[in-house]
C-alpha cells in the first residue's frame, strides 16, 4: 500500500494544499493511505475534520515517523532540507523541487 503524506506548506503567503479533500478519497479508494499534516488545508478552505472524513489520518506538522514512514510526498512548495532528510531512501515527492532537484531522493 502506498502511504502518501500532505504536508503543512510554510511558505509565506502560501494558500494551497497539495491536495483537496476529494483527491485524498480518490487515494483511499485505490487502497493507499493518505496523512495530511494539522491545518495542511485551511488556508485553502479544508479543516482537518473535512480531511478526517474523507479517509486522511491528521498528523501534527513534522511529525518525524510519519516523514519517514511516506512512500510520497504531495507538496505545492519545497520542502525544507530537514524534512526531506527524515523521508526514506526511495520515497518520491511530485511538487515543486526546484532549488533540490533530485539530489536528496
Amino acid at each position: 500500500m502506498t502511504r502518501f503524506l500532505i504536508p503543512f506548506e510554510s511558505a509565506t503567503g502560501e494558500t494551497r494544499v497539495a491536495a483537496s479533500p476529494e483527491t485524498v478519497k480518490k487515494f483511499i479508494a485505490l487502497g493507499c493511505s493518505v496523512s495530511i499534516e494539522t491545518e495542511a488545508g485551511s488556508r485553502a478552505g479544508y479543516s482537518d475534520q473535512t480531511f478526517s472524513s474523507f479517509g486522511a489520518d491528521v498528523v501534527p506538522k513534522g511529525d518525524i515517523n510519519t516523514w519517514a514512514n511516506a512512500d510520497a510526498l504531495l507538496c505545492v512548495q519545497t520542502p525544507t532540507l530537514t524534512s526531506f532528510s527524515e523521508m526514506k531512501h526511495g520515497a518520491i515527492a511530485i511538487g515543486l523541487l526546484a532549488p533540490y532537484g533530485n539530489k536528496l531522493l
